[in-house]
This record gives structure tokens, sequence and C-alpha cells, in this order.
């Protein structure tokens, strides 16, 4: 039976059923035996755009001129390590406003490392903890060591 033109385009785009063709397999059929696929169902579409390997980038710029490339390694999805510290303050603000924005723009996030140091990573990774909480937690662990070791010296110059 002859389709139509509409038809052939329903069936293109998954919103109609194709006639099966005499001697070819029903979708989802396997030639051998046993469905892959159940019958009327279309298979899922999975997107394909994750990073398969993570790069990062360490970029220590010398003048404001280079931020424009950094973004764009940035959109690369690429992690970027900027260190600043060499450079004049008043440029290092600048340039670290600039990639925040930009960083903000495109869904990333960024986070500073210590003083000049910062990481900008793109929306498909996320940054967990920081620097302060790892310091914060050693120092909780050494002060109850402290105390402990205190009590134990105060117990045993008491006895």
């Amino acid at each position: 039976m002859a389709k139509s033109v509409l038809d052939r385009f329903l069936n293109f785009i998954g919103f109609e059923d194709a006639e099966p063709v005499e001697g070819e397999p029903l979708e989802g059929e396997n030639p051998g035996g046993g469905n892959l696929v159940p019958r009327g169902r279309k298979a899922a579409v999975v997107n394909l755009h994750t990073q398969m390997q993570g790069k990062v980038v360490l970029i220590e710029p010398l003048s404001y001129d280079e931020v424009q490339s950094i973004v764009d390694q940035l959109k690369n999805h690429k992690s970027i390590i900027v260190n600043v510290e060499t450079i004049e303050k008043e440029l290092a603000k600048r340039m670290v406003d600039f990639l925040s924005g930009a960083t903000y723009a495109l869904g990333g996030s960024m986070q500073k490392v210590s003083s000049g140091i910062f990481l900008f990573v793109p929306s498909n990774i996320e940054i967990t903890g920081s620097m302060r909480d790892e310091i914060t937690a050693q120092m909780n662990e050494r002060s109850a060591a402290d105390k402990i070791a205190e009590r134990n010296l105060l117990f045993w110059k008491n006895k």
C-alpha cells in the first residue's frame, strides 16, 4: 500500500509505526529469536555530550588580553587554574572579576585556592569541599587530641 508523504514524515520522526516489510525482522526483534526492545516502544535517546577525559589548564596570565583565551578554554569544557600572583593587584582583580562573570554565565563555578590562585570549572564539573573545611577539620582533630593529652597529664599529676 502506498504511503503518503505525511505518513512517511510522521514515521521518520517517530510518531507513527512503520509497516513491516515482508522478510525483514520487526523493530526490536532479533533475527535469531527473542526481542531486543519491546514492540511499540522506541529505544531511549542518550546524550553523549559528556566529557570523557577531564583536562586542567594552568595559566599564569601576564596581560588582560589573555582573558578571552582563558574563557575559550572554559567554553571547551576544560578546568582552569589561574595564577595571578605575579601581576599587579588591580589587573588581577579585573581579570578575576571578568573570569568569574564568564564562568557564571556558562553555568560553571569558581573556587579560590589560595591568595592569587583560582580554580574555574565548567558546568559539567562540580567542586566539592574547600581548603578551609579541611583545615578546620584538622584543627578540630588536633584540638581534641590536645584536650585528651591535657586531661591525661592532669590526671597523672594529681595522682
